[in-house]
């Protein structure tokens, strides 16, 4: 429980409990667009709940669904990638491949 300074029930000053907030009441408005029929089974698609449901009973995903899920995964096995060797020996690899890109020819600024 979290704690604020404030004044008791008697109007004594000290720690009180702090209050939770309730949320501001109102109406929520959520739009879907367009209804759209179905190029999988034709059935007629109108609102988040029926995509759900639709989804759900041919086996498929949104782009957007699968977008993400594909992001969360490759993030999870970039933070399992180690660097190879040393930091020194990352450093010389580095310097290299620098080295190496100057003298390929495509260099801009060989022609200033």
């Amino acid at each position: 429980m979290r704690y604020i300074w404030g004044k008791d029930e008697t109007g004594k000053e000290t720690w009180v409990p702090k209050p939770k907030r309730q949320g501001k009441k109102s109406a929520a408005v959520h739009l879907f667009g367009d209804s759209y029929v179905s190029p999988i089974d034709g059935t007629n698609i109108s609102s988040h709940k029926v995509l759900v449901e639709h989804n759900r009973r041919n086996n498929v995903t949104n782009d957007p669904d699968s977008l993400r899920e594909q992001g969360q995964r490759e993030l999870a096995r970039a933070g399992n990638i180690r660097p190879e060797g040393t930091r020194r020996e990352r450093i010389e690899l580095i310097k290299q491949e620098f080295e190496r890109a100057e003298s390929s020819g495509n260099n801009r600024d060989r022609g200033r």
